[in-house]
C-alpha cells in the first residue's frame, strides 16, 4: 500500500513538472523594452548591488525565459523579517506567505515604510544573484529608471523584458564583479 501511495506520489511530482516545463512565455517579438540605460560611472558600477540587469550570451530567449521564471519564483513578497534566506523549491510560480503583524507599533511602522523598499529589493536581488550568478549570467548595472521599469508590472511581462535583454546585444559597459 505505501509503495502504491509513493508511486502515485512520484508519478503526480513528475506531470506537475512537466506542467511547469511548458510554461508559456510571451513570444520575443511582443516584447518592447524600455530605453535601457547603462550605468558606467564609478559610483554606479560601486553601488552595482542595487540597480542591474542579468545578460548571458549563450542563451536563447526561451532558456532565459525559463531562468528567470524560475529564480523569480523565489522572490516571495511577505514580511522581509521573516524571510532570511533563499529557499529552493521546483515551482516556477511565486508561493504568497502571511504577513505577521508589526510587534514595533506605529514606529516601526513609520519605520518600515521608509526602509521597506530598500529592504525587499535587496532581499529579491540578493534572491536573483543566488539562482542566476551559477547559470553563467553576468551582470551590468543601469540606472534606477531603467531597473525600476524592467521589475514593475504583470510578472509575465517582467520575466519577458528581462529574458529578451539577458540575452539581445551584449552591452558596451563593463560587467559587474
Amino acid at each position: 500500500m505505501i509503495k502504491l501511495a509513493l508511486s502515485v506520489a512520484l508519478l503526480c511530482g513528475a506531470a506537475g513538472a512537466a506542467a511547469q516545463d511548458s510554461t508559456d512565455f510571451l513570444p520575443a517579438s511582443e516584447v518592447q523594452l524600455p530605453q535601457v540605460r547603462f550605468a558606467t560611472d564609478k559610483r554606479s558600477v560601486r553601488e552595482g548591488y542595487k540597480f542591474f540587469v542579468f545578460h548571458h550570451a549563450d542563451l536563447n530567449y526561451e532558456e532565459a525565459s525559463r531562468d528567470f521564471a524560475e529564480c523569480r519564483a523565489h522572490i516571495v513578497r511577505a514580511d522581509p523579517r521573516s524571510l532570511p534566506s533563499f529557499v529552493a523549491w521546483a515551482d516556477s510560480e511565486q508561493r504568497s506567505l502571511t504577513s505577521r503583524p508589526n510587534p514595533y507599533g506605529l514606529v516601526g511602522d513609520l519605520l518600515l515604510s521608509i526602509v521597506g523598499p530598500k529592504m525587499d529589493r535587496g532581499l529579491a536581488n540578493s534572491k536573483m544573484l543566488m539562482c542566476m550568478n551559477p547559470r553563467g549570467y553576468d551582470r551590468y548595472a543601469v540606472d534606477q529608471a531603467t531597473y525600476e521599469a524592467l521589475h514593475e508590472g504583470d510578472e509575465r511581462m517582467v520575466i519577458a523584458m528581462q529574458a529578451k535583454l539577458a540575452t539581445g546585444s551584449t552591452p558596451s559597459a563593463e560587467p559587474l564583479p
